[in-house]
């Protein structure tokens, strides 16, 4: 969802100016994502602890969210330009 906001093309400079703010807000909530994502990856230490066997959809999704954060950065970085 975030993502998608960020990618949105504002329409006039009140969108303009409401896009930069939530964007400046961004790294504030991702910290808080940061947590969550901390407590999942924990959760994979443990079951691979017991071998467990994901399935490629399981650990290509595990993959996509801890590049998540690298990648909304950079596609703010992107959008201020």
């Amino acid at each position: 969802m975030i993502k998608n906001r960020i990618r949105e093309v504002p329409s006039n400079i009140e969108k303009l100016a409401e896009m930069t703010e939530y964007m400046n807000g961004i790294p504030n909530e991702l910290e808080r994502i940061r947590l969550d994502m901390n407590k999942c990856f924990d959760v994979y230490k443990i079951l691979e602890g017991f071998n467990f066997r994901f399935s490629k959809d399981d650990l290509d999704k595990k993959w996509h969210v801890y590049g998540g954060i690298k990648d909304t950065l950079g596609l703010i970085k992107l959008r201020q330009k």
